[in-house]
């Protein structure tokens, strides 16, 4: 599966045939933006620490310094109307975001809580918009310097580093939140190593870019194997699929690609019955009890109530952003009726469960989130689209940088399908800003570049 023409545009970061970028005459001004762009790339991965809810700040500024950049970048030949000549491929993918928020929007109409899902909305959409025009410059830039791919990978490490430091000394927790629950410190770790799961795989292309293979391998397997000494499950999981993605994609990136797309129709369409059946629950909520893991029995619990919740709506759901407001979604599980009769074997184990709320702002799955809010058709919709992209980045991409993308987008696929709320904006800031990287990175060097 392919779509024609897509050589050109971002998702297609790694596009067989590109476009060399000859070296732009030089201007100072254009440096400027490019190195604040490079101080704000590396400062992202260790400032998840404190400040992981602004990644849309992070976009935003990104958007405006490559915009100024690509502005500013000199190009005699061509001459500013290239720089702002439409994009045929970039338009077809922003139809189709279109398209995807278009339903989403329609969605609203018959929401239980219309006011909050058009906010919810309006947020996305520019969020996306600010992303598309981010790629849509990033794509036009003259390669970044050498120094800057490999100031790129040395800030992954470092928050690499910090992630070991807390998860075998709990240095941050200790020092910085000395006085916080025992509940917060365990959980100082969710964020940054969801941060470092995404971020590894442009830094690890980097790398690779500029000839440090081993540097690009090392972190690739760090990563999962750091993230064993974390709290964060999914980031965990999402690690070892992107690096199992990364070793498929690298065998044969078409059989990657096949496979990775029959595991998103099989999951998301299936996962509303899995939750639902009762031999699954009771062997799930088995091996939680013997792992001592509460936090997975209420994850399952989350799941079921969710899964009945989307039989009362299966075809169009609930409307978007709505499972925080669903009927019950407040009650604690002792009053839930689909869940209620698992607890009595789980009570002498985790006997807070009871009191624990069915549904807690999401479900924590994004099967179940976008059958339970946008219905059947959002799903299959949100199946096609993913697919596609999957696809995209297969289809037309040179062997030695497919794999990086594909396994990015395995651990992406790992991390939506085992936390992250669909809607949340910091998110999506930090898959767009991802993807800028992917862009940015793989601009081709022209053969008299000097790379410094």
């Amino acid at each position: 599966m392919s779509v024609p023409g897509t050589d050109r545009f971002l998702p297609a970061i790694d596009s067989e045939r590109i476009d060399v970028v000859q070296d732009p005459k030089p201007n100072p001004a254009h440096s400027i933006p490019v190195w604040v762009t490079f101080v704000l790339l590396c400062a992202l991965p260790v400032a998840s620490f404190v400040a992981s809810q602004q990644a849309p700040i992070v976009l935003i500024l990104l958007a405006v310094l490559l915009v100024a950049a690509a502005f500013l970048q000199r190009d005699g030949k061509s001459g500013i109307g290239r720089k702002l000549a439409p994009d045929p491929v970039l338009l077809f993918w922003l139809a189709i975001t279109g398209i995807c928020l278009g339903y989403i929007a329609a969605s609203c109409f018959w929401s239980i809580n219309p006011d909050d899902s058009l906010q919810r909305l309006k947020r996305l959409g520019l969020l996306l918009l600010t992303a598309f025009l981010a790629l849509y410059a990033a794509q036009r830039l003259a390669p970044p310097p050498r120094g800057f791919l490999v100031g790129i990978v040395l800030s992954v490490f470092a928050l690499l580093a910090l992630i070991a430091a807390e998860a075998f000394f709990g240095l941050l927790s200790k020092a910085v939140w000395g006085d916080a629950p025992d509940l917060d410190k365990f959980q100082v770790l969710n964020r940054p190593a969801t941060y470092l799961v995404l971020l590894a795989w442009p830094a690890a292309l980097a790398a690779h870019r500029t000839d440090h293979r081993m540097l690009s391998r090392l972190l690739i397997l760090a990563t999962p194997a750091i993230l064993v000494a974390s709290s964060n499950s999914a980031a965990l999981a999402a690690a070892v699929a992107g690096l199992v993605a990364f070793a498929v994609a690298t065998l044969n990136r078409k059989a990657a690609a096949a496979l990775f797309g029959t595991v998103i129709f099989s999951t998301v369409l299936a996962m509303p019955f899995v939750a639902t059946n009762q031999q699954v629950m009771k062997n799930g909520l088995s091996s939680a009890v013997e792992a001592g893991a509460f936090s997975a029995a209420h994850r399952l619990a989350i799941w079921n109530f969710a899964a009945n919740k989307i039989q009362e709506k299966p075809l169009l759901g609930w409307g978007m952003d709505t499972a925080r407001v669903l009927p019950g979604a407040e009650r604690p599980l002792s009053e839930t009726q689909s869940f209620s009769p698992y607890l009595q074997e789980l009570t002498g184990v985790f006997p807070t469960l009871k009191d624990s709320p069915a549904l807690p702002l999401h479900p924590h799955n994004v099967s179940l989130q976008i059958h339970l809010e946008l219905g059947i058709v959002g799903a299959l919709l949100f199946c096609i689209v993913l697919t596609a992209v999957v696809f995209f980045f297969a289809s037309g991409s040179r062997r030695e940088t497919a794999p990086y993308t594909l396994a990015w987008l395995a651990a992406w696929f790992v991390i939506v399908f085992l936390s992250i709320g669909i809607w949340q904006t910091w998110w999506w800031a930090l898959s767009a800003i991802c993807l800028v990287q992917f862009t940015y990175f793989r601009r081709p060097w022209h053969r008299d570049t000097e790379m410094v």
